[in-house]
This record gives C-alpha cells, sequence and structure tokens, in this order.
C-alpha cells in the first residue's frame, strides 16, 4: 500500500534539491591572465569599455577590479551610461572600506590576479549599447585597473551580452573622484577596471538532476495511487 508519507517526504526533497540548484552571480566580464600580460599601470582618468546587450540580463552588482585582492586604495565611483553618455543609469562609490562591508559583494577573478568588489544594486537591461567606467582619480594609489589587449583571453559569462571595446575621456574634467563620461575608443585596449555582477542559473550535476526527476516520478505515482484508491468500490479508507 502506498504511503502518503513517502510523498510529503519527496516533494520536500525535490523542493530541497530544486533550491540549491537555483541562481549565482558572476561578472559580467573578466579576463584571464596571460603570459605578458594584462598589465597594471597607475591612471589619473577614467576608464572603462562598451558593451552591446541582445536581451534582457539581471545586473545586482557594480563595481571594480582589486588587483592582488588587498582592498583599494583610495575612493573611487564606477558609473554605467546610455551608449551616448545623456543618461546614467547606475552609480556606486567604493573605498578601502568597502570589501565585506554591508551592501558589497566580492567575487574572484579567473585571472587569479585579483578580485572585484560590487556594490550591491537591482537592475534590468534590455537590448542595447552602454558604457561602464570607473574614476582613477587622482592617480597616486590607482593601481587596480588592468588594460588587456584584444589577443588576449576574454571572458564572457552571459551569451546575451558582448564587450565592445576599451574608453577614455577627452578632455579630462579634474571632478575627484566622480567619473565622467568615457566618449572615446580605444580599440586596441581593454580596461578591466568597471565591472558588473549578473545573475545566473545553476544547471544542476548529473546525480542531482537525476534526483530531482527521481522526486517528481514519486510525487506523480503517490498522486495517481491515491486517485485509483478513491475511485476504487469498497477502497478500504486510509489508517
Amino acid at each position: 500500500m502506498f504511503d502518503s508519507r513517502l510523498t510529503r517526504a519527496a516533494v520536500l526533497g525535490t523542493a530541497l534539491l530544486w533550491a540549491g540548484a537555483s541562481a549565482h552571480a558572476l561578472p559580467l566580464f573578466d579576463f584571464e591572465s596571460a603570459s605578458d600580460s594584462p598589465f597594471f599601470v597607475p591612471v589619473g582618468t577614467t576608464l572603462g569599455y562598451s558593451f552591446h546587450v541582445s536581451s534582457d540580463i539581471s545586473i545586482v552588482g557594480i563595481g571594480m577590479f582589486d588587483f592582488g585582492a588587498d582592498g583599494l586604495d583610495s575612493a573611487h565611483e564606477v558609473a554605467l551610461w546610455s551608449s551616448d553618455g545623456t543618461t546614467r543609469l547606475a552609480e556606486g562609490i567604493l573605498n578601502p572600506a568597502s570589501s565585506g562591508a554591508p551592501g558589497f559583494t566580492t567575487e574572484a577573478s579567473q585571472s587569479t590576479l585579483g578580485d572585484y568588489i560590487f556594490k550591491d544594486i537591482a537592475l534590468v537591461l534590455g537590448q542595447g549599447t552602454y558604457v561602464l567606467g570607473v574614476s582613477y582619480l587622482p592617480a597616486n594609489g590607482n593601481k587596480d585597473v588592468a588594460i588587456v589587449f584584444p589577443n588576449d583571453p576574454l571572458v564572457e559569462n552571459s551569451n546575451d551580452a558582448t564587450f565592445g571595446m576599451g574608453r577614455f575621456p577627452f578632455p579630462v574634467t579634474e571632478n575627484g573622484v566622480i567619473a565622467e563620461f568615457p566618449n572615446l575608443n580605444a580599440p586596441r585596449e581593454r580596461y578591466f577596471g568597471p565591472a558588473l555582477r549578473i545573475a545566473t542559473a545553476t544547471i544542476p550535476e548529473p546525480l542531482t538532476l537525476a534526483l530531482l526527476v527521481t522526486g517528481l516520478a514519486a510525487v506523480g505515482l503517490g498522486r495517481r495511487h491515491d486517485e485509483t484508491r478513491r475511485q476504487a468500490p469498497g477502497a478500504a479508507l486510509p489508517a
């Protein structure tokens, strides 16, 4: 005789497994280390890049690269603009106290050369082109920008976003830590200073997926068995 407790157990187990296979987050773009690059230089301006979105993506953080994962030396503003710079869509100030603070998240870079520090935000980007930049003003202490050349490995962690090219502003306006729109292209360089964090779905491992299917099958079997008992003449009431 089928025990309805098995159904409840299967439902609970399936729910727990599914919860463990929900979602995690990654940098939208990342880079891999190469033999002779990327290299890191102190600068005194805003650096960033353009990118194109082909379908809606969920942004959960805006931040910057922390070379050496040893914390930031000074304050920086990270900003996200529309393609022409007329609209600021998101922004955040990061400083030496940001790492580990409430409302901030750290993600490791695949390059193993440092981490990303993100300020938590909630934003959905629709189809279009965007520009992301981070301020490095003043230049002293701002060592946390990576300059990556086009032939170096690039990591795109979303199928719905494509990296464009490096961007920098000209002329440079001294606005302290405030980021200014990088209006010029740098076709040969990709500046990995500013970064976005995206929510991505987690695909269950084969064993987890098998358990999910088994759990769902047990639920279905229990329901069919109960229906059969209710419809059969003279069926005994469950104990």
